[in-house]
């Protein structure tokens, strides 16, 4: 596959990200009805979410933002303000001492939680989580985590982005501590942007930012999994970074992340999985690798077929030479095929041709990750046909319909061509 570099910028002057401050007046023994007041003052470093202005951004409150505070919720209506007032919605009225989140559902008793889920905004985030403390009415609330701002644009036009996985060897979702005003991740828990049901649209003239909470951390192994549409087909992408580079992210500011995607359509979209792979159109394809051929009986064992697991990689073991190649071929670097997070990719010929080839994916039997395809050592452990040909179309026979060809041929001549069974 192609590699796809990675560019990181880390805004470090807080004027590019204008901070705030929350003053929230607590009555210690209120009654229902009261209402609290948060102000926003520009000289520190929380919000909720962005307004763009000359010179960064501005932090303002939105209509229905909910905060926790000792497990009750309070809401607002108030909407891009930087004071806003706060009235009690659920459960009961707190006493000193307080402990507030942002947004209200990352409270989760004495142990809160970063969500493992998130909610796509247009140029903004959703529910920037934030904490405060205090013995008195007054709480400041504090940022816990960072911003990761994916600037994506395309190589092909109407591709709409549904979801963005991100992960990483180190925390970004689940169960946390706080240290010294950030949030501290137990585990390795990747974090998902959804995206509206229609996808968000990219295009190749101006990339569009996404933007996701995660905790203030140095990231190794970055991996970005992205999910698109084009209004028909599924299109994924997976990118990870190199084990040599590493991205920091700092509590309150954020790190930028640019990327031209370049999708490949998903064979194996709804459920769809199969022992063979036809595709019609040069390009570049992926399916999963988990399943094994159609997930029904497996052949060997004549039991229900399990997901696969432990894969090491995914090597071509045969093509058909003399019907042409179905996978891009460069002698200088080999087959253009890849495995990543459950998933083959490869790319066709730049020019279509009909052909066939028997690809499968293996488990490293060194002890260590293969790096290519070691006969006398590795297992393999699913194969499929991948069939390079015009979508075949069909002939019946005693009332049952069949593909006009054979399975592999790469054209209609007397059925002949292709593996007969």
């Amino acid at each position: 596959m192609k590699k796809h570099s990675i560019l990181l910028s880390l805004f470090a002057t807080a004027s590019l990200l204008v901070g705030c401050q929350h003053e929230i007046d607590i009555d210690k023994s209120p009654t229902s009805g009261t209402t609290f007041t948060a102000s926003i003052e520009g000289t520190s470093d929380t919000r909720t979410s962005l307004k763009e202005n000359s010179s960064g951004y501005d932090v303002m409150w939105t209509a229905n933002d909910e905060i926790n505070i000792n497990g009750a919720v309070f809401s607002t209506s108030s909407d891009e303000t930087k004071t806003a007032s706060f009235t009690l919605k659920s459960g009961t009225n707190p006493t000193s001492p307080y402990k507030a989140y942002y947004p209200a559902n990352i409270y989760n008793g004495e142990t809160p939680v970063l969500p493992a889920e998130q909610t796509y905004a247009a140029d903004n985030i959703s529910g920037y989580p934030m904490y405060a403390e205090s013995e008195t009415g007054n709480l400041n609330f504090k940022n816990l985590c960072g911003i990761l701002r994916l600037n994506l644009g395309t190589t092909t036009s109407g591709m709409k982005v549904k979801k963005i996985i991100v992960s990483a060897d180190q925390g970004m979702s689940g169960p946390f501590t706080i240290t010294s005003n950030a949030a501290v991740v137990s585990g390795t828990a990747g974090v998902t942007l959804n995206c509206p049901t229609e996808g968000v649209a990219i295009e190749p003239t101006a990339a569009i930012p996404f933007y996701i909470a995660v905790p203030a951390n140095t990231y190794t192994r970055l991996n970005i999994i992205l999910i698109a549409t084009d209004g028909t087909n599924e299109y994924r992408q997976d990118l990870t970074l190199k084990p040599d580079k590493s991205i920091k992210v700092e509590r309150s500011k954020i790190s930028d992340i640019n990327l031209t995607c370049d999708f490949s359509l998903v064979l194996s979209a709804g459920g769809k999985n199969a022992n063979t792979y036809i595709y019609s159109a040069a390009g570049k394809y992926c399916f999963d690798a988990t399943v094994k051929g159609n997930g029904g009986l497996d052949p060997v064992t004549n039991a229900v077929a399990t997901k696969l697991s432990d894969i090491s990689g995914v090597t071509v073991l045969w093509e058909l030479y003399s019907q042409g190649r179905a996978i891009k071929y460069d002698p200088s670097s080999a087959y253009d095929i890849s495995y990543s997070n459950g998933y083959v990719f490869f790319r066709s010929p730049d020019t279509f041709i009909q052909g066939d080839a028997y690809i499968a994916v293996y488990k490293d039997g060194s002890g260590g990750t293969a790096k290519q395809y070691d006969k006398a050592n590795d297992e393999i452990l699913w194969s499929w046909l991948i069939w390079a040909t015009p979508e075949p179309g069909t002939m019946s026979h005693n009332s049952k319909d069949f593909m006009d060809r054979n399975l592999g041929g790469i054209e209609v001549d007397n059925y002949i061509r292709g593996f007969l069974y």
